[in-house]
């Protein structure tokens, strides 16, 4: 529903697919968030990631019900928004995935922004503890 999205907002989604749906047996539409950070020792790299976010806001088995739909979630305010940074990295994704009989499963990832709190919905929030008004 956009190409990016604050902190607190509705992410809305809607698909249709086309073709031949009866091998698809099950078809999972996940909001997601990752921590990823990369550090050295000694002369090794190693990346650690975290999913600190994982909403199912999709998941189906009917073919009637996997052909097309509409699905929303709010993005969790009390999260972090995306980030780059250096060595590390927040990122936010719709993770696609789909059980085929028979082929190859789905297992496709989207990236979507989030951005931070507007400046001016934090001044309207109660729970400050440094609320200064």
């Amino acid at each position: 529903n956009a190409a990016a999205l604050a902190l607190g907002e509705t992410l809305e989604v809607a698909w249709r697919l086309r073709g031949r749906l009866s091998g698809l047996r099950r078809l999972v539409v996940v909001l997601e968030g990752v921590e990823q950070a990369t550090y050295r020792r000694g002369t090794d790299s190693y990346t650690v990631r975290e999913t600190f976010v994982s909403t199912t806001m999709v998941d189906v088995a009917e073919t009637g019900a996997m052909a097309s739909g509409r699905a929303s979630v709010a993005i969790p305010r009390d999260t972090m928004h995306s980030f780059t940074g250096g060595n590390n990295v927040i990122a936010w994704s719709l993770h696609l995935k789909g059980v085929v009989h028979r082929w190859p499963d789905i297992d496709e990832r989207y990236p979507i922004v989030v951005l931070p709190v507007p400046l001016d919905e934090i001044d309207k929030s109660e729970d400050r503890p440094w609320k200064t008004s």
